[in-house]
Order: C-alpha cells, then sequence, then structure tokens
C-alpha cells in the first residue's frame, strides 16, 4: 500500500441485522468521520487477538458494545451522524422497540447459568 493510500475494512454485522440500516450507519459514521476530520488510529500489524486489553487500550483503540443494550445505549448518546438520513422519532421508535422485545424480555429471565448455579441445587 502506498503512502497516500489505505485499505479500510469493515465487518458487517451478523446476519439478524437489518442489511439497510446497518450499511446507511456505517455509510454515515465514516462520512461523519471524513467531515469532522477524524483521526483513525494508525495501521496495525499484529493480530489484536493476540493483545491483551491494557495493550489495545494503551494502542487507542476503542472497543464497540458486547450487547444489544450497550449498542442501544451508544445509539442512544451519539446518533447525530445519523440524523441527515434518519429522523430523532426514527431513532427514538427504533431504540425503544428493541428495548422491548429484545433487551427487557432477555434480562428478565435467568441465564442458563444462573439458573444452573442458582436453581438446579
Amino acid at each position: 500500500i502506498g503512502k497516500n493510500s489505505a485499505r479500510i475494512e469493515i465487518r458487517f454485522p451478523d446476519s439478524t441485522a437489518n442489511p439497510y440500516l446497518a450499511f446507511v450507519s456505517l455509510l454515515m459514521a465514516g462520512l461523519d468521520g471524513i467531515k469532522n476530520k477524524t483521526i483513525p488510529v494508525g495501521p496495525m500489524d499484529e493480530n489484536l487477538f493476540d493483545l491483551t486489553l491494557d495493550e489495545i487500550r494503551e494502542k487507542g483503540i476503542e472497543q464497540l458494545p458486547h450487547t444489544l443494550r450497550g449498542s442501544l445505549e451508544a445509539l442512544i448518546r451519539h446518533n447525530s451522524y445519523l440524523k441527515p438520513v434518519m429522523s430523532d422519532i426514527f431513532i427514538d421508535d427504533y431504540q425503544h422497540l428493541k428495548f422491548e422485545t429484545q433487551v427487557w424480555p432477555v434480562e428478565a429471565r435467568p441465564t442458563a447459568y444462573e439458573f444452573k448455579t442458582c436453581y438446579s441445587c
């Protein structure tokens, strides 16, 4: 790769994601980064999966949310880049729908681990 060229890697979300919403969100995040002159983390020549959490933090790499709840909370905090293509009503209704149908019902029930360690003594 030349000095003035770059390779950008986008890992598409899992198959349960709405491809239209996922793609437009990725596109708008990229355009927002260009508009605001966001400086990306430099190139990585090592396997990130071999690094410890402290090493990842030292390199300035931010981790994405690990849960749907975390993703929705991040959407609530940081959604201004989506405003050109999604209304406030859509974003608000979308996150409410996801909380009501996918987050709260799951969190209201014990996990398999909780059941095994607490209920099946």
